[in-house]
C-alpha cells in the first residue's frame, strides 16, 4: 500500500485527548438532558397541583378524594414518561380498593406504583417540607406521618380508611425508610391491623430496578435528594420492574404482627428469585446472606 494513502495513526497524546473530549461531550449531553427533563418534570408536577382546588384538612370531608387520585396517577404516568422509565408491571391490577404494601428502594418508588394503579400515598412529613414542591402536594391525596408524633400514626389510618371508603387504594411502604434493595428491613404491623379490621385485602408489590441492579437507584440515609435526583434526569433509561403479588388477608386468629412477617416474607421469596434469575452460578446461601 501507498505509504501516503495510509490511515492516519494517532499518537498517545492525541488518543487520550479525543478519549477526554468525548467523554466531556457525553457528560455534557447528560447535563443538557437532565435539565430539559427537570423543566418538563417540574411543568407537569406544578401544573397538575395548581389545577386542583384546595384540599380539605380531613380525607372524609373531601368529596373530591377519587378525582384526584385519578389525577395523581394522570400525573404519575406523565413523570414516568419524562424521567424515561422502562417499566414492567407483572400480576393483576385489584378490581376493587385495596392495601399496596411495598419495599422501598428510591423516592421514585411511589411515582411508579401511582402510574399503576391510582392510590394515595402514606409518606413521610419530611417531604411536606420540600422546596417547592412539598407544599403543592396537599392538593393531592398525600397522607403525611409524623413518625416522632405518637398520634401521627392514628390519623394515617383514619385517612386511609377514609380513601378506602371513597374507592381509593393506599399505598404504604412498611419498612419505614429505603433500603439498597437487595433485601426487606422487618415491616411496621400497623397497616395490616387497619386490613384486619377493615376486611380490605393487601396486594404485596415488589419493585426492582434492573437496569444496574438496585444498587443503582437507591436512595438511602443520608444521600442527598437533589445530587441523587440530578443524577436520575440525566440517566438514558430507568428500567423498572413491579410485580403483583396475589392479594392477602389475615387468616382466622392471626395477629397484624404475624400477617405483616407473612406478606414480607413473600416479598422476600419473590426478591431472592429475581436475584436467582440474574446470578444463575450464584448459590443460594450466598442469595441468602
Amino acid at each position: 500500500m501507498n505509504e501516503a494513502l495510509a490511515p492516519l495513526e494517532l499518537g498517545w497524546g492525541a488518543r487520550w485527548r479525543r478519549r477526554r473530549w468525548q467523554r466531556q461531550a457525553r457528560g455534557r449531553s447528560s447535563w443538557l438532558r437532565a435539565l430539559s427533563r427537570a423543566a418538563k418534570v417540574g411543568k407537569t408536577i406544578l401544573g397538575t397541583t395548581r389545577s386542583q382546588p384546595e384540599r380539605p384538612a380531613a380525607m372524609d370531608a373531601d368529596p373530591l378524594l377519587f378525582a384526584r387520585g385519578i389525577a395523581t396517577h394522570q400525573l404519575a404516568t406523565r413523570t414516568c414518561q419524562n424521567l424515561a422509565v422502562e417499566m414492567a408491571v407483572v400480576g393483576p391490577r385489584p378490581s376493587g380498593p385495596a392495601l399496596f404494601v411495598a419495599n422501598h428502594v428510591s423516592w421514585l418508588d411511589p411515582i411508579l406504583l401511582q402510574a399503576v394503579v391510582p392510590m394515595a400515598v402514606i409518606g413521610k412529613h419530611e417531604v411536606h417540607g420540600w422546596p417547592v414542591v412539598g407544599s403543592q402536594l396537599d392538593r393531592l391525596p398525600m397522607i403525611w406521618l409524623d413518625r416522632s408524633c405518637a398520634r401521627s400514626g392514628a390519623r394515617a389510618l383514619l385517612a386511609a380508611r377514609a380513601c378506602l371508603a371513597r374507592g381509593l387504594s393506599v399505598l404504604v411502604f412498611p419498612e419505614a425508610t429505603t433500603s439498597h434493595g437487595e433485601g426487606l428491613l422487618p415491616f411496621r404491623r400497623g397497616i395490616f391491623g387497619l386490613s384486619r379490621a377493615l376486611d380490605v385485602p393487601i396486594i404485596p408489590a415488589l419493585i426492582d430496578y434492573a437496569q444496574d441492579g438496585p444498587q443503582s437507584m437507591a436512595w438511602v440515609g443520608d444521600d442527598p435528594f437533589f445530587p441523587h435526583l440530578a443524577r436520575a434526569l440525566s440517566r438514558s433509561r430507568i428500567l423498572v420492574r413491579i410485580d403483583l403479588l396475589p392479594a392477602a388477608r389475615a387468616w382466622e386468629g392471626e395477629g397484624a404482627a404475624d400477617f405483616a412477617e407473612r406478606v414480607r416474607a413473600e416479598l422476600e421469596d419473590r426478591l431472592h428469585g429475581h436475584r436467582r434469575s440474574r446470578h444463575p452460578r450464584r448459590s443460594t446461601r450466598e442469595l441468602a446472606a
